[in-house]
Order: C-alpha cells, then structure tokens, then sequence
C-alpha cells in the first residue's frame, strides 16, 4: 500500500513537473515568437526608412540636376543674349558634352557657312584649338532625314563609312545625331555625340543631349538673326547694295586709307535720267526692275576694294579708292555711262535708260567724306544741267549753283499759293494770217530772282511731284480764260495747253480734264493738250491708250518739237493726234542755210509726212519774214513765233482780240 502511495505520489510528481516543463516551454515560445515580431516588424520599419532614403536620394539627385542644368541653361542663355562669340559658345558645348561623357567627342556643325565645329579635350599645354572642317565632314544621315539617329558601328555603316578615311572619327565606335532646328522649324545644323562603347544612350542622357543640342541651336539661331538684321540695318533692300549708312562708313575709311598712304578717293554719285517718269508709265514693279538691272551692270565694272551703294530712289554712289589719278575716275564714270546705254529687255520691248554722274575727289575737293558727298551731288546736278547723259567733275563754282537749286526747289512749293505763278499766252496763226488760238504758256516771277524761265523750273517741278498740282492749275486757268473770252462773243479759237509726262500716266488723268471742262464750261474741241515727242516715244503704247481716252472725251491732240525725236509713220497712226508742232531749232536754220536751203526737205518732209496722216502742221519759233514765207511755200498750215506776237498776258491778248474785232 505504502508503495501504491508512493508510486502514486511520484506520479503525480512528475506530472507535475511535465505540466511545469510544459508552461514553461509555452511560455518561452511565446516570448520568442512576440521577440521574432518585433524583430520582423523592425526590419520591415528598416526596409520601409530605406526605401524612403533611396527615394529622398534619387528625388535630391534629380533635384541637383535640374539646378545644373537650370543653371547651365540660365548661364548660356546669358552669353547668347549678350552676343558672346559664337564658336565660343559652341566649343564650350561640346567640352561640356564630353565631360559628362567620358572617351566621346561632340561635334557641332552650322550649315550657314558649312563648317564643323569639335573642341578636342584637354592635354598638359591647355585647351586645344577650334577644329574646323567641311559640313560634309559630318558623318550621319540626320541632317536629311531631320529626326535622332542612332550608328551602332560607324564603321559597318553605309552612311558613315565614306567619312572614316577623313581620320576625324579615327577610334569612334557608336554615334547619336540630332538636327539643330529653329522654333520656325528652319534646319540649321547638327549635333553629334561620339560614345567610345557603343552603347545606347540612357535616357537622362538623352534629356542631356536634347537640352545642349537645343541651346546650340538657339545660338545659332540667334547669331544668324543678329546678322541678318545687322545686314538690313546696313543693306538696301532691294538691290542687296550698301546703303547710304553702311556708305558713309567705308567712304570714312577710304579716307583715313587715303591720308595715310598719300592716295585719292574718287566719290561718284550716279542719278538715273528719267527714271521718275518710268515709275509712273511702267509701274513700280518695272522700275525696280531698271534698278536691279543698273545693279548689276554697274557691279561687274568694280574692283573688289571699290563700294557701289544706293542712296535712294534713282540715286547710286560709288567709291574708288587708291585713285592714282584723276584718269581712273574718268574712266570709271565712261564705262558707267557706256554700260548704261545698253537697252534693257523689258516684256518684250527693250528699255533705253542713261544716267547722269557727279564726281568729287579727295583731297582735292573736300578734306571729310560728308563734303565729299554733297560735292558729288552738286557735280551732278551740273551734269543734268548740260543735258543729261554724261558726267562732270567738282568745282567751287558748282557750290554756289547746287545751293541756289535747293533754293528754287524750296520756294517752288509756295510760289503757286502766293500767286507768283502766271500763265502768259501766244497767239497761233494759220498760214493766211487767221487767228487760230493761242498756246498757254507758265510763268514763275520770283520775288527775290525776278522771271525764271519754265526750262529751268519745270524740271524741278516734275522731279519733286509738283507739277501735278501746277499742271491742274494751269489747265484750270486756261480753260477758264479761254471759256470767259468765248462766253463775250470769241469763237472757233483753240486753248493749247502743254501736258507733262508725270500729268498723262495718272489714271484719273481723263476724268481730271472732263472735270476742269465741266467745271469751267470750255467745250472740249476748244482744247488741244500738248506733248512733246521725246515724252511720247518712252512707252508708245501706254500713251496711245491715254491719248485715245482725251480723243474720245473730244479734247485734240498736238505733238510739241516733232522732229527731234523718233517718231515712226507707223507710230503716229497710233497716236490718233490732231496736229505736229515742227520744232523751232528747224525754223532757226532756215535764215543760216538760206542759200544752201539745206534744212528745206527736212521741214518739207515733216510736212509732207503729217498731210499724208491728215494732220495740221504748225511751225513754232518763226522770228522773219523770210522764214514765214518759206514755211508758207513749203504748206506749213499754221505758224507761231514772235513774228507775230511774243505770249502776252491775259489782258494785251483781249486787247489784240478787239483789234482783229474777235471781241466786242
């Protein structure tokens, strides 16, 4: 029993003690398994702050280089605007390229003067120089098809292949090209990277590339669009020549040149003739044209160190430099004038065009280039004076002249509104002695000079534009006058009135008279307008068809000095005018050639010529008695000179009209 109870108690002793064991390993486990927790849940706190770093790093990073990268930017951006030199900037691209990427080589090329541009890297004795080369240098094919390329082995490549034997690309493996474009899309270069491994380009290195080959492009861009503007600034437009800016520089330095080699500088100032007048029949588009044309000819007569420029308008200037002699401008202006007088082709038709030259030299015309010109101009105008066509040299008496011209010019303006403008008429005769009418003639009594003659102020007054206002005037006046002397019983008398180029290419020039008709009751059959044969010969037919337009308005038609042009039979039928008007320099010869009666079948055929047509011919100048009756002989059908009365006012003509008992 006892041993039951022991064994029993022993039993239950060691249940016990399992039962304790067993609290105790569950208890253990459980501290492991709460300690394999927490360590679980540091490290996935670890793993966690890791991957927050990694990405802080990476977002820094990226932060890091888009401040370089803004800061590269702002700092080229800086240069370009300031216009630092552009293989500057360009050099300083490609070290940058190849820095960030080590064994390459970048190449920059501008297609505007086809050159490549390469900064090698750095050795012991500094930078080396700027490499330039051909355009065609440049290996890849991305300056065709406009778009990334990337070569694997340019050495395997069919594009690139030709390009090895240039030794540029001599230990090149791989190469990436991008077009360099402007924000118009206008291809202006190339970029190119030259990777030593082949490899393919990552993509922050791409956003690389694609920056820089952006900001070579904008340098680009911007220096082409300063120079262009610096060359319009300095350039005419139309021609392409320097203009009167970019002229008075480098007739600045021709004479410092001149001053410190003991040389001349020769200034010759070239002014179209007549070329207001082909603006005006032709059009702006056909005078251009002249003005491209006389570009061109006079260009292939200059030296390389000599400068054709134009003024303005019709205006040239030229400078020779290095003149040995006075010879060599004469020259000049002879081959100028010479290749002038060539015709130019123009729809079909051939255009004359000559020109008028003023020449000045330094030292001995003037001791500064703004003298020089004026000088020039001056000379000029001399030139236009003796009749165009030819040339004349400086001298002091031409500045006195020049000023005085500029002076007439000034006060033209106003002569017509403070009435110093007149209008005198002279009487028109038929051969029998019956009054025709009479030719309206202008007058300018100056208030300082006294009379000026109309061969020197009409001229002006058509260079300057004036003489449309003046021409309407005297129309106005004349038909006025003639229609108030018809209105107190005159009849059947004509009103010549003589017509400027600038007055019949006007458009409205017909609607212009039918007003001044309506508005001063003259009938149209009582006005003849005039034109003078030279005018009338520079564009037949534009002339026809404004002469056909007075015709059908019932206005007559007389051609002035006929004789001296070149008139054609065929020519005056076109014209459809009414009367020819033998120039005076015939009927002065007639008293000179009076034994040999050498001018007698000149006037004899113009005559002849003009009845065949059914035209009236009026001899104008008839100063004698003798040439009254020559020209009576020959069937002249109306003369016209102070034979029979010098032009009168107004006033002495009504007076003459009471005499013939025309007036009451």
């Amino acid at each position: 029993m006892d041993e039951l109870q022991l064994l029993r108690r022993r039993l239950e002793r060691e249940k016990q003690a399992r039962r304790a064991a067993e609290l105790f390993i569950e208890e253990k486990s459980l501290e492991l398994y709460i300690e394999q927790q927490k360590r679980e849940q540091a490290f996935q706190a670890l793993q966690a702050q890791t991957v927050a770093t990694n990405t802080l790093n990476r977002q820094l990073q990226e932060e890091i280089s888009r401040r370089i990268q803004a800061e590269t930017l702002e700092s080229f951006l800086e240069r370009i605007v300031q216009d630092h030199p552009l293989h500057s900037i360009l050099v300083e691209l490609t070290r940058m390229v190849e820095a960030q990427t080590p064994g390459g080589r970048c190449f920059i090329a501008v297609h505007a003067d086809g050159e490549l541009f390469h900064a090698e890297r750095e050795s012991s004795e500094g930078r080396a120089p700027l490499i330039q080369a051909p355009l065609h240098w440049l290996p890849g094919g991305a300056h065709e098809q406009r778009h990334i390329q990337r070569v694997e082995d340019v050495r395997r490549h069919p594009v690139w292949r030709r390009h090895c034997d240039s030794g540029l690309l001599d230990g090149l493996g791989s190469a990436w090209t991008v077009p360099l474009t402007t924000a118009h899309g206008e291809h202006i270069g190339e970029f190119a990277l030259h990777p030593p491994d082949g490899r393919a380009p990552s993509e922050s290195e791409l956003e690389w590339m694609m920056m820089i080959s952006g900001l070579a492009a904008l340098a680009i861009g911007h220096r082409q669009l300063a120079d262009n503007l610096n060359h319009q600034a300095h350039h005419d437009a139309l021609t392409d020549l320097p203009n009167r800016f970019l002229f008075r520089d480098r007739l600045n330095q021709a004479i410092a040149h001149a001053r410190r080699e003991d040389h001349r500088v020769g200034v010759l100032f070239l002014d179209l003739d007549g070329f207001k007048h082909i603006n005006d029949t032709l059009g702006h588009q056909q005078g251009d044209n002249v003005l491209m044309a006389t570009t061109r000819r006079i260009r292939r007569l200059l030296r390389e160190t000599d400068t054709l420029a134009r003024m303005g308008g019709d205006e040239f200037t030229l400078i020779l430099p290095g003149m040995k002699s006075v010879a060599d401008a004469t020259r000049m202006a002879e081959r100028c004038l010479e290749s002038l007088r060539r015709p130019i082709p123009m729809d079909g038709h051939e255009l004359y065009v000559t020109g008028s030259i003023g020449i000045a030299l330094f030292p001995d015309d003037a001791r500064d280039a703004e003298q020089l010109q004026r000088n020039a101009d001056a000379a000029m105008y001399r030139a236009k004076a003796r009749g165009k066509n030819c040339f004349e040299f400086f001298t002091p008496a031409l500045t006195a002249g020049s000023r005085e011209l500029l002076d007439l010019r000034a006060d033209l303006h106003h002569a017509l509104e403070e009435g110093q403008l007149s209008l005198h008429y002279q009487p028109q005769y038929r051969a029998d002695g019956v009054l025709l009418g009479f030719e309206a003639l202008m007058r300018w009594h100056h208030p300082r000079h006294g009379a000026i003659p109309p061969s020197r102020f009409i001229p002006i007054a058509e260079e300057s534009g004036l003489i449309l206002a003046i021409g309407q005037w005297a129309l106005e006046h004349a038909c006025r006058q003639m229609a108030q002397w018809q209105a107190s019983g005159v009849a059947h008398l004509l009103m010549a009135v003589n017509l400027s180029a600038v007055q019949l290419q006007q458009e409205d020039w017909t609607r212009t008279v039918a007003r001044i008709l309506d508005a001063t009751g003259l009938p149209a059959a009582s006005l003849e307008l005039e034109l003078t044969e030279s005018l009338v010969m520079q564009d037949v037919q534009s002339t026809a068809r404004h002469l056909r337009e007075l015709r059908e308005l019932g206005v007559r038609v007389a051609i002035d000095d006929f004789g001296t042009g070149y008139s054609s039979l065929n020519y005056l039928r076109q014209l459809l005018v009414d009367t020819l008007k033998i120039d005076r320099s015939f009927i002065s010869e007639i008293e000179a050639s009076a034994d040999t009666g050498l001018h007698y079948p000149i006037i004899r055929s113009i005559i002849e010529l003009g009845h065949s047509l059914g035209l009236s011919l009026i001899a104008e100048g008839v100063e004698t008695e003798h040439q009254a009756s020559i020209l009576r002989a020959l069937g002249c059908d109306g003369l016209q000179g102070h034979l029979f009365a010098p032009p009168m006012t107004a006033s002495d003509c009504e007076t003459l009209l009471r005499q013939l008992r025309a007036l009451p």
